[in-house]
């Protein structure tokens, strides 16, 4: 395998999420990369403002992604076309999740607050402030 890293700035910084035919991860400069399983290269990078600490989730053919800096995106698994971009009041590094049953995307920033979105980011459903549980 070639080395791939003078295709992308910065280090891998994020855990891989994957499907059969794709990993994707983040790096700490900002750029996501989605991996082609058998031609190991780069498929597509697509860059966020901010550093990619959260591991991206793969869900019904998107990506999601979030920034160290609250650059949220919607992102296009096979083609890297950006479908949504929202930037959130402050970032996160967890890493979000999808509420399958509901068809909720949630995620957790560093402020304490909890953020369910519908599955698409096409609006906002709550929030619950959740840094400290009495």
């Amino acid at each position: 395998v070639e080395k791939q890293s003078e295709l992308f700035e910065g280090l891998a910084h994020s855990s891989i999420a994957s499907d059969s035919k794709n990993f994707v991860f983040g790096t700490n400069s900002g750029s996501l990369i989605s991996y082609d399983f058998e031609k190991m290269r780069p498929q597509w990078i697509v860059q966020l403002k901010g550093r990619i600490q959260a591991t991206p989730l793969i869900f019904d053919q998107s990506v999601y992604a979030v920034s160290d800096s609250g650059h949220l995106a919607k992102i296009q698994l096979t083609s890297g076309r950006v479908e949504k971009e929202i930037y959130l009041q402050s970032g996160t590094r967890s890493s979000p999740a999808m509420d399958e049953t509901n068809k909720l995307f949630l995620i957790k920033l560093n402020n304490g607050e909890l953020i369910a979105f519908d599955k698409n980011l096409e609006s906002q459903l709550w929030s619950q402030q959740i840094d400290s549980i009495k």
